[in-house]
């Protein structure tokens, strides 16, 4: 179901809304502004999140990287007060909502890519176009579950500051529902390693889940970067074999810590580091692939 209004109500931004769960909870954001638009969804669905500076290549838009996520789904759109700029706007979030996140991913400026199409592709407001120079997008996770919190705000040169904010709430995690719905019928799927570094108890109970039942399944875990030239990126083939076997790792203490009171376990029996010996167009980068095994 999905619920729209628009409101022309002067406002002191509030970020403790309906449908954010208890994980979530955030302070004040003390900033005047109008809301413009709202937005809710409650029935889960499948949602995008981007994480990498955005284009368009031959009218599709491409993303270096990204996130999907299966939940619930709230936006909010703001005009801030015209005696407010963006860097009081950026600093005023990193005060009271950034710090009660987990960060994944953050841009400024021509860095983040095209505002056009954060502004009407992603976000679906033509309010939050502006020039690529006063752009600002940001994401965070909360750190006990599945749940993100998406910022995008833009100013037109002595233009009021236009103020996005898009809440996910996980319904169960990306990483579960892809697990469940591809990797047994396409023998691979391949997630941002970003997604899973930023919720690993997720990811090894997606896992644990997934291999539970299954005897004789066997997974491979490889991490891959086919590199980008910036400087979260272009890992080579030993660090990306030390970041699998890291996670697996991972996996195992998670295996391990819930193993007294439960009978989970895991099938991953290989880790590999590919490096940029595996590129994959239109997949997450850096990225990590199971692969079922025969």
């Amino acid at each position: 179901m999905i619920h729209q209004k628009r409101s022309q109500k002067i406002l002191t931004v509030l970020l403790l809304l309906v449908a954010i769960p208890q994980a979530l909870s955030m302070p004040l954001l003390n900033i005047e502004a109008e809301q413009i638009e709202s937005r809710v969804i409650e029935t889960p669905e499948r949602h995008k999140i981007f994480i990498g500076r955005l284009k368009k290549i031959a009218n599709t838009l491409s993303p270096e990287d990204a996130l999907t996520v299966v939940g619930q789904y709230s936006a909010q759109t703001y005009r801030v007060q015209p005696d407010i700029n963006l860097d009081e706007v950026i600093e005023a979030l990193a005060d009271n909502v950034q710090k009660n996140l987990t960060p994944i991913y953050q841009c400024r400026g021509r860095g983040c890519g095209s505002s056009n199409e954060w502004a009407n592709a992603v976000f679906g407001v033509p309010e939050l176009y502006g020039p690529e120079e006063t752009q600002y997008y940001w994401v965070g996770q909360s750190t006990s579950r599945e749940d993100y919190v998406l910022i995008y705000a833009s100013q037109r040169s002595n233009k009021p500051v236009f103020l996005q904010i898009d809440r996910i709430q996980g319904a169960g995690g990306g990483v579960i529902t892809e697990l469940l719905e591809n990797l047994e019928a396409q023998g691979v799927v391949r997630l941002a390693l970003a997604q899973v570094q930023g919720n690993p108890s997720a990811f090894a109970e997606a896992i644990s889940r997934w291999c539970k039942g299954r005897d004789g399944a066997v997974l491979a875990l490889v991490v891959s970067d086919q590199g980008s030239g910036s400087e979260t990126s272009d890992l080579g083939l030993s660090e990306t074999s030390r970041l699998a076997g890291d996670i697996l790792d991972r996996i195992d203490d998670y295996v391990t810590d819930v193993s007294e009171s439960t009978t989970q376990g895991h099938c991953i029996k290989q880790s590999y580091g590919f490096g940029p010996l595996a590129p994959v167009v239109g997949a997450p980068n850096p990225r990590i692939d199971l692969v079922l095994l025969p």
